[in-house]
Formats: structure tokens, sequence, C-alpha cells
């Protein structure tokens, strides 16, 4: 049986009921307002509320998909540091060529660009590889030089690839000549105690020649093997030699024999 104050209550909301629909057309829809005005605010806020919930369940990730994307991620950061990497050599490579045309040939010199693929562990500072070969048409003392000067000859030819003697070794003697005075001599590997690869001696100069510090020195041509006018280096000092007979001079190489990664090969 039901209490008193749902008996009031009920007839509390037939009353209102009632009213309403004996309300004017116009007072009905002012008071449609008024509710209306009270109570949205309410609605809008369990609105947002169910928003924030579903966003909230549609922003969490479960975490194995989480470890799946951090670990694509960690391998796309490798791949462009990658390619970052690819591209600052392929710059250091352009800089290289660039300055490797930097020496103008003679006219009628024929030269092709080869790569330097190797140097012999015993031998490191004497001699190297090139990928030229017999199919490039290079043979036996075919000269071999760098944007700076002379490097050295070729010594043994294969099919695709060479063997290079550099001028700091005892078989890659070079006639020379100072090109401010016209002074001949001989370029030969450095006889100092501890070798510099960057130096090598100038030998039988005269005794009276005007040789200074300095001064440029470059192939005289003769001999036959490498062409005239090739610059070897720069005299560093001079010297008597051979109980004065006559005259040595210690000649600071124009190449740098120690980076070398490209060099000229001079083809007949």
């Amino acid at each position: 049986m039901l209490k008193k104050p749902y008996y009031l209550a009920f007839g509390s909301v037939m009353m209102i009921s009632l009213v309403l629909l004996n309300l004017p057309g116009k007072a009905a829809s002012q008071l449609k307002l008024a509710l209306s005005t009270f109570f949205n605010p309410i609605f809008g806020l369990v609105a947002t509320s169910q928003t924030a919930m579903d966003e909230a369940a549609n922003g969490f990730m479960p975490r194995t998909v989480l470890l799946a994307e951090l670990t694509q991620l960690q391998l796309e950061n490798r791949q462009l540091k990658l390619e970052a990497q690819n591209g600052a050599e392929v710059m250091h490579e352009n800089l290289r060529l660039r300055n490797a045309l930097g020496w103008v040939p003679r006219k009628g010199w024929n030269f092709k660009l080869a790569r330097v693929i190797a140097r012999e562990p015993s031998n490191w500072w004497k001699a190297l590889q090139i990928n030229l070969g017999s199919q490039d048409k290079v043979t036996t003392n075919t000269v071999i030089l760098t944007a700076g000067g002379l490097v050295g000859r070729v010594d043994q030819v294969g099919f695709n690839s060479s063997r290079v003697l550099l001028l700091g070794d005892p078989s890659c003697r070079v006639s020379a000549l100072v090109e401010e005075t016209r002074d001949h001599g001989m370029v030969i590997p450095s006889s100092d105690n501890i070798p510099d690869q960057s130096l090598v001696e100038m030998t039988y100069l005269s005794r009276h020649s005007a040789v200074k510090p300095g001064q440029k020195v470059i192939t005289s041509g003769l001999g036959g093997l490498f062409p005239k006018g090739i610059p070897i280096g720069n005299v560093v000092d001079v010297h008597t030699a051979d109980h004065g007979l006559f005259n040595g001079a210690r000649i600071k190489l124009s190449a740098n024999l120690r980076d070398l990664e490209e060099v000229w090969v001079l083809l007949p």
C-alpha cells in the first residue's frame, strides 16, 4: 500500500499535467523554454562526459601495439641516419672529383679516372691497386698522377686491375727538373732515418746550382717514361751529397700519397 508522500507526489504530477494541458499556446511555449533552459546544462554535462569517455577509450592502445610502433620508429631512425651518412660521403666524393679536375693536362694527353681499390699491408707506402687494367688499355709503366702532381707508375697489369708503384718505392725513379733554375737531377726515395712519405730526394744536382727552398720540381721528360712538365713537388732544403761531388735536395711531394682514393691514369 502506497504511503502518504507518494500520494502527494502523484497528485502534484497530475495537477501539473492538467495545468500544462490547459495552458494557452503562448504560455505553454514560454514554460517549455524555461524548462529547457534549466535542463540543458545538465544534458550538456552528461554529453561532454560521454564524449570524453569515448575519446579516452579510443586513445588507449594495447602495450603490444605501442611496442610495435616504437620498433618501427627506431628502424626508420636508423635508416635515416644511414641515408644521411651516405649523402655526406657522396658530397665528399663530389668535392674530391672536382678537385681532381683542377690539374689541367697538356693538349694530346689522354687521361682516365681510376679508383684505388687496395693497398698492400706489407708495402703500404710504396704500392697500391687501381680498378683499371689491360681492358682499359693500361700497360706497364703507365703514368699515374693526381690533381696535385705525379704519383708513380704502373708496375703490373691485370685484366681489370693494376699495381702502381708510388714515388717512395726504390724502383720508381724519376728524371726531374727544377723549374726556376733548369737544374736536372733524379728523384729517388728519401734517405732520412725516419721516413716521411711526403718527402723524396733529388740527387745529382750541380754543386754550383742556384736551387733554393720553395722552388718547383717537375718531370724533365728525359728517359721517355714520364712526360715533361708533370708537377712533382717543391724544394725543402739543399745539401751536399756524396762527399761534395754534387748537391742533393729534399722535395716535398705535391701529391698526397697517404690519402689516395682516385687517381688519373695517363693512357697512350
